[in-house]
This record gives structure tokens, sequence and C-alpha cells, in this order.
């Protein structure tokens, strides 16, 4: 068992014991992963692509190079870790995602940032909180839910489902 705490100083030291090395090569995959998330929210995420020719920017092009899109996950983790433990835990997040390192895109490795650098935090009582209070949050607003009833249409009056 390995205890991750989120805490550099720590985790450093934590991949240290296990694979002599790997903690400076944690810190050196989190700069790139914190760069590549950075890339990828400022190029990409909050930009819309209507056409292939918005990809033909030099800046965009140049940056999404730094991204490992045609690599996979498993790949990139081994060109910084040996140690099997050591690669599931940097790989852990393919499980959310409901995907292998294997076939994932190396890219997802963003989430690496996200975890050590910007943190997790999850919901009181769990993930399954998140729906009940949209569908209590729903009703206080009159929103009428039917369940169990094949949908054949959507009407649309005044741009409101009916």
């Amino acid at each position: 068992m390995v205890d991750i705490t989120g805490d550099i100083p720590t985790d450093t030291q934590t991949f240290e014991r296990i694979e002599p090395g790997a903690g400076k090569q944690l810190q050196h995959y989190l700069e790139l992963a914190k760069e590549q998330y950075e890339i990828a929210m400022q190029k990409f995420v909050y930009k819309n692509y209507s056409s292939l020719w918005d990809f033909a920017d030099r800046g965009v092009l140049t940056k999404a190079r730094k991204l490992h899109i045609f690599s996979k996950m498993d790949a990139y983790v081994s060109r910084f870790f040996k140690s099997p433990e050591l690669k599931k835990i940097m790989e852990y997040t393919m499980l959310f995602l409901g995907t292998s390192p294997y076939e994932a895109p190396a890219l997802f490795n963003i989430m690496s940032h996200v975890d050590f650098g910007l943190g997790v935090y999850y919901p009181q009582g769990g993930i399954h909180e998140i729906p009940k209070a949209l569908l209590k949050i729903a009703q206080k607003y009159g929103v009428k839910f039917v369940t169990n009833k094949e949908v054949t249409k959507i009407c649309v009056d005044n741009q409101k489902a009916s």
C-alpha cells in the first residue's frame, strides 16, 4: 500500500523509496503536466474550432505538439517511471475516464497536475450527491420529471421544451 498525500515533498520521498531517482522524475513529470495543462486550457478547452483550418495557426500547432496527443498514456508514463507501482499511481485517473492507459492519449497526463497541483475535491456524501442536489434544485423551480416513459418527440415552444 502506498499513501499519496498531495504534499509534493512527501510524495517525492515516497516515490524515491520505491524507485531510486523517481522523486526527481515526479517533480519533472508534474512540471510538464502543469505546462501541458496550461496549454490545453489556454489554447484548446475554451476555444471553439469549427473546422480543421482553425488548427492551421502556427502557434496552435506548436503548442499542440507539446500535448502528446499521439502517444499513449502508458508509454508516456514509462518515460519517467519503471516501477509498476509508480506507473499505476500515475495512470490511475484512466479508471475514471473509463479507459486503459494503453489506449488513452498521453494528453491525459494533465490530470496529474489537477490532482497534485490544484487538488481534488469530493462532495460530502459522495459523487452521487451532485445529481441528487440538481434534482432538488430543478424540483424547487417547478421542473416535472417523467420517468420510465419512451420519448417520441420533443416539442419546443417559445424556446422552451414541453
